[in-house]
Order: structure tokens, then sequence, then C-alpha cells
């Protein structure tokens, strides 16, 4: 899950920090305008497979400043927002387990490559098959996108991240967002003749 941030037609862009964090932990997804923030690309991977959902895991960030809060402090009304707008009632998994620090990209990359492969494991106790996970790495910084692709490339693993349409001037369409699913199989180099 990123760090929310409103787009620039949002109501909630004239929002102080401090009333964005109110927001949020009053899990007020009506004044955060959820669908009108970085946000929506992340709503939309998770609904494009909510007939099939039964489990969610939402990684979230926590900051090196203890002033500044981490992605984490979003995800309880990024549920709410789910549960109540779009009737999700899977299993989210989310919380100091799943939370990544924000120190060293380095270090970021290992700890989600990491934890990605731990959640395999929880899933696989859980009963779901490799096959029946998809690893969306739609959202977050690049040492998390590296190490959530990177920890899912086994074979029988897909990973998703939210495609959109462009305009003549090159940036994206608003709120033109569809899934693209890529399966991956590790190929060894034969040997050289």
């Amino acid at each position: 899950v990123s760090m929310f941030s409103p787009m620039h037609d949002s109501a909630a862009r004239g929002l102080a920090p401090e009333e964005i964090r109110a927001a949020a932990d009053r899990l007020n997804y009506t004044q955060l305008d959820l669908l009108n923030s970085n946000l929506e690309p992340l709503i939309q991977a998770i609904l494009a497979h909510r007939t099939r959902l039964r489990h969610i895991w939402l990684l979230g960030t926590t900051a090196a400043d203890p002033k500044m809060p981490g992605s984490s402090v979003f995800i309880p009304v990024l549920i709410e927002y789910l549960r109540r707008e779009h009737n999700l009632t899977c299993d989210f998994h989310y919380g100091y387990d799943y939370e990544i620090p924000l120190d060293d990209d380095a270090l970021v990359y290992h700890k989600c490559f990491d934890l990605i492969q731990r959640i395999f494991a929880e899933a696989e106790g859980l009963g779901i098959v490799a096959q029946e996970m998809v690893t969306d790495f739609t959202s977050g910084i690049r040492s998390i996108a590296l190490g959530a692709v990177l920890a899912s490339i086994d074979g029988t693993r897909n990973v998703q991240m939210m495609g959109t349409h462009y305009q003549a001037n090159g940036r994206p369409m608003p709120h033109d967002l569809f899934p693209m699913i890529y399966s991956f199989e590790p190929r060894l180099p034969g040997p050289k003749a």
C-alpha cells in the first residue's frame, strides 16, 4: 500500500497532513476521497479479483522518522472502504507482521522479498495453492515492487500490475485502469554448442 496522496482534483487536496491522518484514524474514507488518490490503482487491482477473493495481504510501510506516518496508517481506512462500498468479506491480513520499515532501499528490497516468501508459506498453511495467488506490485516504491516481483517468480505464481492508456502528451488517462497479469517460468541456459 502506498503512502496516501490525493490527486490534484480531489476534495482531500486541501487537507492538512494532520487532517488527513485524523480522517484515516476515524476511517473516514469519504473525506479522503480514496478514488481520487494514488490508492485508486490498488483499489482497482483488488476489485479486479473481487469474486474470487478469500484472503488479501496488504503490506504497509513504517517511516524511519517517528513523526512521519508510513502507509500502514491508511490500511484500516482502505479496508473500511472496500468492505462498506464494495461488500468485500474476505480476510484481510495486515498490521505489524506485514510492515516494511523504510530505512534503506537495499534493506527494503530484502525485507519485502522475505515478507512475501513468509506470506506464501502462510497462504500454503491456509490451503491456498500457488496458482490461486496473485502478487500485485502496482503501488509502492521501486525496491518494494522489485522484492515482490522477484519473490514471486518460481513458475507457479502470477504477478499483476494495473496498466493504463496514455494521452497524446504521454500522461496516463485518469481512471482508465486495467489489470495486467504476468506469468513467469524460470529458464536455465542450455549447454553452449
